[in-house]
């Protein structure tokens, strides 16, 4: 490697910084990389790859911290074995290809980081969706209140709020609602209830319409409402 290059190299480093610390399996990677030298090369006793056994331990244990034990388990070699190659490598002469590796390492480390934050991110979109499709629609409830019998309509609007519960829904009735502050016999009360309740609908996912008892002028006006929202309308019975 000219001095050129390793120049060019060192100033990489140093844009690199702050960079994620490398771990054991990176330096593994970059030797592949820089000598085509394998793992299980390095586990071997041929004596070409004895330099880069060497490297890999030297770096393992002064940049990395590791015991001559845990480098020991990598390379399948016993703690003497590694005490006795640190002892023998003179790293300060084999500077550039230390150097070298540690370049490639971190970028092996930058790679493994990216794939992480990026998987991070997946799983967090993927549980913000699931977090949207767990959380149960929010329905407008439509069904008959003004008539000859308002106190079965009001019964038969109670059980189309509890079917909606027992679907798994979050629903909305104004005119159960309403109605216990508004007198709906009074005009300017009953339209001011309907436009309370028609600024709901902005916020809902579709309208569930109970047909049971028929559909009265209120529900019609509602649906209206809710096509010129582009709501969708579900038309339901109890069947009673």
């Amino acid at each position: 490697m000219n001095k050129n290059r390793f120049d060019d190299e060192q100033a990489l480093l140093r844009r690199l910084e702050p960079a994620p610390n490398f771990m054991f399996a990176d330096v593994l990677k970059a030797i592949k990389e820089v000598a085509n030298v394998t793992p299980r090369h390095l586990q071997s006793y041929a004596r070409e790859y004895l330099p880069w056994r060497r490297r890999a331990t030297h770096l393992a244990h002064n940049d990395l911290g590791y015991s001559c034990t845990q480098i020991g388990k990598v390379l399948d070699r016993d703690h003497t074995s590694v005490r006795y190659s640190l002892k023998k490598y003179d790293a300060e002469s084999d500077v550039i290809e230390l150097d070298r590796i540690r370049l490639v390492a971190k970028r092996a480390a930058q790679r493994r980081l990216n794939d992480m934050q990026a998987a991070q991110k997946d799983f967090e979109a993927q549980a913000e969706v699931r977090a949207v499709r767990q959380q149960p629609a929010t329905v407008i409830i439509e069904s008959p209140y003004a008539g000859r019998d308002v106190e079965a309509n009001v019964r038969y609007a109670r059980r189309c709020l509890k079917d909606s519960l027992i679907r798994g829904e979050s629903p909305f009735a104004s005119h159960l609602l309403y109605t216990q502050v508004l007198d709906d016999n009074y005009k300017h009360e009953r339209q001011l209830g309907m436009q309370r309740a028609f600024s709901w609908y902005a916020n809902a996912d579709y309208v569930a319409v109970y047909t049971d008892r028929g559909i009265s002028n209120g529900m019609r006006a509602g649906m209206s409402h809710a096509r010129s929202l582009g709501l969708k309308i579900h038309k339901r019975q109890l069947d009673i």
